[in-house]
């Protein structure tokens, strides 16, 4: 993907994550596609920039101090001109009682984390309608597909453990963390790992470990 296609007003956008390191990923791959976007670190700095700022689309993290999510998308909601912003709940948990509270506040779509950036991009389309601009020439094959598994399986058992539980975790600063320790040891590969963190692929993390230790298993 290039960007925003042409003749289309540029989406505000609202970030909001108590954590910063996955706010700035956000904000930053948002920012290159062409979006106008804030962010917030908890929900009650939510509310006042949606005064602020008003903006068409928020991707709300639900599970944070000072205000959580679910008060924070309430409020943005209740306020005048909240029906018309469309609000994406980004939360880990898998249970279907939270699903349902998140929906019954007034949050416009559920994503779990980890998010793919093609879902990201999938869920504000939806709600926005809005068109893209893609690169004409033929798709790279994904860095996951090109990659050594034997790179993989020369790594420390220890390195490799660490990494696999922050993934498993969805610990953006653990897993960034643990990439550069491997950078260290093997660059090539340290820079696959590094470019599927930071672009939240953690789902191509898993496979890449997974599948090195289904290769490790048929060799014993």
């Amino acid at each position: 993907m290039i960007g925003l296609a042409p003749g289309q007003v540029i989406p505000r956008v609202l970030v909001v994550d108590d954590k910063e390191e996955n706010r700035t990923l956000l904000v930053k791959l948002l920012e290159l596609v062409g979006f106008d976007v804030r962010e917030a670190e908890h929900g009650e700095r939510a509310v006042e920039l949606s005064e602020e700022y008003s903006p068409h689309f928020v991707w709300m993290d639900i599970r944070m101090p000072v205000m959580d999510g679910l008060e924070a998308t309430r409020r943005i909601k209740a306020a005048p001109g909240g029906d018309s912003v469309k609000i994406a709940a980004l939360t880990a948990s898998v249970m279907e009682e939270e699903r349902e509270s998140i929906l019954a506040v007034g949050c416009d779509e559920f994503v779990r984390k980890p998010c793919r950036e093609s879902v990201i991009f999938e869920v504000m389309a939806k709600h926005l309608g809005l068109k893209y601009l893609y690169d004409e020439t033929p798709d790279e094959a994904s860095p996951a597909s090109e990659t050594d598994f034997s790179s993989l399986a020369a790594l420390p058992a220890s390195l490799h453990g660490e990494l696999l539980n922050a993934v498993l975790e969805l610990d953006t600063v653990r897993t960034l963390d643990v990439v550069e320790k491997i950078a260290q040891q093997d660059a090539t590969l340290g820079a696959v790992l590094k470019k599927l963190a930071e672009n939240l692929e953690y789902n191509g993390l898993l496979t890449l470990l997974e599948s090195d230790n289904m290769e490790t298993e048929d060799d014993l």
